[in-house]
């Protein structure tokens, strides 16, 4: 029996195709146009409640357009992941998600959330393996950087085999000189990444792209 194939794994590879053959092309590109790929590629579709996996960095516009256009969060259900210090995740739900699950009791100004149908992938390893590879200011302050406003860390929407994506998306972007890896994993935290399969293909791209794409009434394209 024939496995299917990691949509983030295989979106990265398209990534670094195209930008084999054209240097000038960046991952923000790509996310803001996103990418059909077609059903004759056998690739995982996302599990659980939803036909939508989500991978985001920061409290956006583009959470309440999904949320309140699009299929909304169903977070009685679904497996979340949140990875933000205690002040950034009350701005989240606060401004954008007020029914946001609410963190567990914590002793530090970081903490992790995991729903109890999902493995706990340790994303706190994850972020350190991925600033000690990339060594970059930007990605530092994204996820330790503290304010009144800020409402930057990291937010995932239901998983995909089982597994929430960050940790496989860190796996591999090891494998990229830290160059490669900081610009790839911004891109992803500012516009988001969304996996979710449709008739004609699995769509991969960035989280407003996919919400005007598909529910127009958000504002997006008909």
């Amino acid at each position: 029996m024939s496995c299917c194939l990691s949509p983030i794994e295989y979106f990265i590879e398209y990534v670094d195709y195209l930008k084999s053959q054209d240097p000038g092309i960046l991952m923000e590109d790509i996310l803001t146009s996103g990418h059909i790929f077609p059903n004759t590629v056998n690739i995982c579709c996302p599990d659980y409640c939803s036909n939508e996996y989500i991978l985001i960095g920061q409290g956006t516009q583009s959470l309440i357009d999904y949320n309140d256009f699009g299929p909304g969060f169903d977070f009685s259900n679904c497996c979340v992941n949140t990875y933000f210090q205690l002040n950034n995740f009350l701005n989240i739900s606060q401004v954008y998600l007020e029914n946001l699950p609410a963190p567990p009791p914590v002793t530090t100004t970081l903490y992790n959330e995991y729903r109890a149908c999902c493995n706990n992938n340790d994303t706190a390893r994850c972020v350190k393996e991925l600033l000690e590879h990339t060594n970059s200011t930007a990605l530092k302050e994204w996820f330790y950087y503290f304010d009144e406003s800020s409402t930057t860390g990291l937010f995932e929407y239901n998983v995909i085999n089982g597994n929430f994506g960050f940790c496989q998306l860190v796996e591999i972007l090891k494998t990229k000189t830290p160059v490669i890896a900081e610009e790839y994993m911004l891109a992803i935290l500012t516009l988001g990444l969304v996996v979710s399969c449709k008739n004609n293909g699995t769509f991969v791209g960035g989280l407003e792209t996919y919400t005007n794409t598909y529910y127009p009434d958000s504002g997006g394209p008909d």
